[in-house]
């Protein structure tokens, strides 16, 4: 990116500057302030970035972060290395930083991360394992949605929310433990999550989203706890081969909430 162009400052880049570019590498000149998310979200070829001493963004290892690298702005979609490890110093993922990447098949977490972004994981190729930090507090919408070989995620405890469409389409997922943090649980969350046969929830969730956990074709028992007040509608729709349902103090039921549940032979009510 030049640092000027017909004798203007070049300081910035749209949302679309990029967008399905053939582009390998980036170099960001000195006088370059604003970076939008998903910016390079489209360009599948890319690979690193470079920069000149700059105010306002780092780049380590071919990755572009903040100037003060906390915030993980991007990896390049098709960055080389196969492992990733979160600098000590982030905080926060954001939108779209992993958009569709082809080469991460491991992360590793740092100990200070409190959020993940939207999009920020969306149709991740080859990740198979997560295990979240305990310092990890929002999981964003569609953060996770399509990541089609993600096997087994591993939630601890602190993670206090799931956005709408987080893990949608995560075939592959076997089992979830939630920890007792966690609040809430958003909109087609785990929708269509195919393999999706056991789901522990824990004591201090509240609510359940529309849709959150519908056609899980595997489900066959559900245990909710004393604290969640509402289930969306739809929220266990088209779960064919669920059995049993127990509510303790459940207050609210969503329309369609267990609609197509044709094995459903057994329900406790408070």
């Amino acid at each position: 990116i030049p640092e000027e162009v017909n004798g203007y400052k070049v300081i910035g880049i749209t949302d679309t500057a990029f967008d399905y570019s053939l582009i390998t590498k980036i170099k960001l000149s000195k006088n370059i302030k604003y970076i939008p998310d998903g910016a390079f979200k489209n360009a599948s070829n890319l690979e690193y970035f470079y920069t000149e001493e700059n105010d306002y963004f780092s780049v380590v290892d071919g990755i572009l972060y903040n100037k003060n690298k906390d915030n993980l702005i991007f990896v390049p979609i098709n960055y080389p290395n196969k492992d990733l490890i979160l600098l000590d110093s982030i905080k926060q993922i954001n939108d779209y930083a992993l958009y569709a990447n082809r080469g991460i098949e491991t992360i590793t977490f740092n100990k200070s991360l409190n959020k993940i972004g939207k999009y920020s994981f969306f149709n991740v190729y080859n990740l198979e394992s997560i295990e979240f930090p305990s310092s990890l507090k929002i999981i964003s919408e569609y953060a996770f949605k399509q990541n089609t070989a993600l096997k087994t995620i591993t939630f601890n405890e602190g993670l206090e929310e799931i956005g709408n469409n987080a893990f949608y389409g995560c075939t592959k997922i076997r089992k979830l433990t939630f920890p007792t943090t966690l609040k809430s649980i958003g909109d087609d969350a785990f929708y269509h999550c195919d393999y999706l046969s056991e789901i522990n929830f824990n004591e201090g969730l509240i609510s359940i989203g529309s849709r959150a956990f519908s056609n899980l074709s595997a489900l066959t028992k559900i245990a909710f706890p004393s604290t969640l007040k509402s289930v969306g509608s739809s929220s266990f729709s088209a779960c064919a081969y669920l059995k049993e349902v127990d509510f303790s103090n459940i207050q609210d039921i969503g329309n369609y909430a267990f609609a197509l549940c044709s094995s459903l032979n057994k329900i406790e009510l408070p």
